[in-house]
Parts: C-alpha cells; sequence; structure tokens
C-alpha cells in the first residue's frame, strides 16, 4: 500500500489565513495536540485496513505540521523517511 501523503489534514496558524499553507513559525501548541491526535487516528486506520502488507508513506506537507521524525514513528516507517527532490 503506498500513501501519497496529506494523510491528515495537518493545521498551522497559517491555514487560517493563507491561501496556500505555508509555515512562517512553530505551530501553535494547541494545533500540535490537535495534529497529533489526528495522526494518531489515521495512523491506526492504515494499519487496521493494511491487514499485514508493507505501507509505504509519502509525507505530504500537512503530514509535516508536526516533525518529520515524530510523524515518521507514528506511521512506523522510521527507516524510510526521505526528503523529496
Amino acid at each position: 500500500m503506498v500513501n501519497l501523503g496529506d494523510l491528515i489534514d495537518g493545521e498551522s496558524a497559517d491555514d487560517l489565513a493563507a491561501a496556500v499553507v505555508t509555515r512562517a513559525g512553530p505551530v501553535p501548541e494547541e494545533l500540535t495536540k490537535r495534529n497529533r491526535a489526528d495522526l494518531g487516528r489515521m495512523a491506526a486506520v492504515v494499519r487496521r485496513g493494511a491487514g499485514g502488507i508493507p505501507v509505504y508513506h509519502c509525507l505530504g506537507n500537512h503530514d509535516l505540521n508536526l516533525p518529520r521524525a515524530e510523524v515518521a514513528r507514528t506511521l512506523q516507517n522510521p527507516g524510510r523517511v526521505r526528503r523529496g527532490v
């Protein structure tokens, strides 16, 4: 299975004002907690739906409203994290 990115909507303070999501500063703690909860829920859905087959995650910009390493750990994909070109 391949997740093509943006597994979560990922919220940052910039989402409220920008037509295109960009992050000018750190994500506020309240939004970080919501992003973390959303990612945990979606990771569980993917694991349950995959039924034991390998899952490869291509992280999207919305997924990265949390630290890349944390997202990789949550998705159980730490050895396969690569930055896009």
